[in-house]
């Protein structure tokens, strides 16, 4: 929720659902106008496509980029886990270098 816009706070409460169900669709959130909705398909991963492919990609939006960055940044934060493992470290690792490739 550290997005700055409504547009970017749309697309960043949608993202997880478009991405993590198979009962939404972009076509499913027409309240949305078309910037929002190419962050959405941008935001959303293709398993098939690496990671960091995928990251590249969504530098190419600002909306998406915005919204990616602070998913991530979320993500990063160690102090939400219980306990922490050698698998949330090399996440944290995975995170830090797509931030860098955002920032780029």
């Amino acid at each position: 929720m550290k997005v700055r816009t409504k547009k970017a706070k749309a697309v960043a409460l949608l993202h997880d659902a478009l991405e993590d169900s198979d009962r939404f669709t972009v076509d499913d959130f027409d309240f949305l106008d078309k910037e929002q909705k190419e962050s959405l398909l941008l935001l959303t991963h293709d398993k098939k496509m690496p990671y960091f492919e995928y990251i590249e990609k969504i530098k190419h939006n600002k909306l998406a980029q915005e919204v990616k960055q602070q998913d991530l940044l979320q993500n990063m934060n160690l102090r939400r886990l219980k306990n922490i493992n050698a698998e949330d470290i090399a996440r944290v690792q995975k995170y830090i270098k797509a931030l860098e490739i955002l920032n780029r």
